[in-house]
């Protein structure tokens, strides 16, 4: 089974926003670095089991997403690199915006600043009616 099935058939199987939430990360992820999908795809890993990790690495019941990025790849046995990119790769491409793919991009996407890179355009505000995204990052 492909990564990105396995993903969205847990997914569809659960009743957790966590866990829903989690997945649509994995998936952007995905999306971004296919290469990763055979760490993914690794059989007996879940996204309830990454969730628990998440879980555990949590400060206070809180946890940022370069901290989750960080769980998510320490879970799926991912040699990412810089985590911190990848942790905003993963945001931009859940908001529908075009991820960077220079560190010159990064740099111009978040300073608002040209630096000769290629102009990014501000994403349009995503809403998830069916999704209390605070509540839901608040309570790991």
């Amino acid at each position: 089974m492909q990564a990105i099935d396995k993903v969205r058939d847990e997914m569809a199987k659960t009743r957790d926003p966590k866990i829903t939430f989690l997945g649509e990360g994995v998936t952007a992820l995905l999306g971004i670095h296919p290469e990763y999908s055979g760490n993914i795809a690794t059989e007996g890993k879940t996204l309830s089991g990454c969730l628990e990790v998440i879980r555990r690495g949590a400060r206070g019941g809180v946890s940022d997403p370069i901290m989750s990025t960080k769980a998510i790849c320490e879970y799926y046995g991912i040699k990412a690199g810089d985590v911190k990119r990848l942790a905003a790769e993963v945001n931009m491409a859940m908001l529908g915006a075009d991820v960077p793919q220079t560190p010159a991009d990064v740099g111009a996407a978040g300073s608002g600043r040209a630096t000769g890179a290629r102009e990014q355009k501000q994403p349009e505000p995503v809403k998830h009616e069916e999704f209390d995204l605070d509540a839901m990052l608040g309570g790991l």
